[in-house]
């Protein structure tokens, strides 16, 4: 995602741009395996709610649960 924000005031004006990468929950999983740790579940945020990808969890915060293997 690019952004970029602009302001202007008493003091002058400027802009600044930004680059951030967003992953979806399965690119996540993805890096948990390949780091040796087991998914568990999906949270909203740090809540022990359930995370379902619908309705207004859909844009919330996700937390994941993982565990080390044996």
């Amino acid at each position: 995602m690019e952004t970029c924000w602009y302001w202007s005031g008493p003091s002058g004006q400027g802009k600044k741009a930004a680059s951030l990468r967003l992953y979806t929950a399965t690119e996540l999983v993805r890096f948990l395996d390949r780091a040796g740790l087991g998914f568990r579940s999906a949270h909203r945020g740090c809540s022990p709610e359930p995370f379902r990808a619908e309705g207004p969890d859909l844009g919330g915060r996700l937390g994941l649960l993982a565990e080390r293997a044996a």
